[in-house]
């Protein structure tokens, strides 16, 4: 629980506190250190006060991006397919050395925090991983959507033949996301979608650039769509 207030902090408190509050403390020092008059020193303890309270409410209690990370990684590791050693149905149908592929992203939908970082992408609250076995006959994968500041966690397995596929297309989506009015983010997203069953469709996220269209068409060549 308390590692979720910190994740809530880190993404509601500005980054910028704690460098604010330190500038504010080395300039409170420098006044007093100068000592030019009486209100110099009056300046530098306010300064000094404040810079502290700011410093201390910028960090303290606030999360890091190595702790979004670090419950990323929890969270993948979990994902597993021990049920193709011990099912003997699906035993048959897994080739000795199964290909396995992974793809994750962050959930980009409105009623989520979202977080614009130094590298100008956006993150937010809500985190999907999804793991994917190639089977002789079949595309076997798991999906994990999970949220970084709670215990809400959906997941879903899912057994997709290769005649069940009607399309493997990608589908790219540019749209504004945030928490009101003055906190909107423009983001991009990008998808692998696999088509199948009735109307069914599988999102695999993926990065946006030159190999995206090269990796749908050879997945659709594995699963035997031409």
């Amino acid at each position: 629980m308390n590692n979720y207030k910190k994740i809530i902090n880190y993404f509601q408190k500005w980054e910028g506190a704690g460098m604010l509050g330190l500038g504010m403390m080395a300039v409170g020092f420098l006044f007093l250190w100068l000592g030019w008059s009486y209100f110099s020193y009056i300046l530098a303890i306010v300064l000094m006060l404040g810079g502290i309270g700011i410093f201390l409410y910028g960090n303290i209690g606030r999360g890091t991006e190595s702790d979004l990370t670090d419950r990323i990684k929890q969270e993948l590791e979990k994902i597993t397919f021990k049920e193709l050693e011990e099912d003997s149905a699906l035993r048959k149908r897994t080739p000795k050395n199964p290909e396995e592929m992974t793809f994750e992203c962050f959930e980009m939908r409105d009623g989520l925090f979202f977080k614009k970082k130094k590298d100008a992408s956006v993150i937010s609250s809500e985190y999907t991983c999804i793991k994917m076995i190639f089977l002789n006959d079949a595309l076997y994968l798991k999906k994990s959507t999970f949220s970084l500041i709670s215990d809400e966690k959906q997941t879903e397995t899912a057994d997709i033949r290769f005649d069940e596929i009607s399309d493997i297309t990608v589908e790219r989506n540019v749209f504004m996301v945030g928490t009101g009015e003055k906190k909107q983010h423009r983001v991009r997203t990008c998808f692998v979608v696999i088509c199948y069953g009735n109307g069914q469709k599988i999102l695999l996220p993926k990065a946006d650039d030159a190999y995206v269209d090269d990796f749908a068409s050879t997945l659709k060549k594995k699963c035997g769509i031409l």
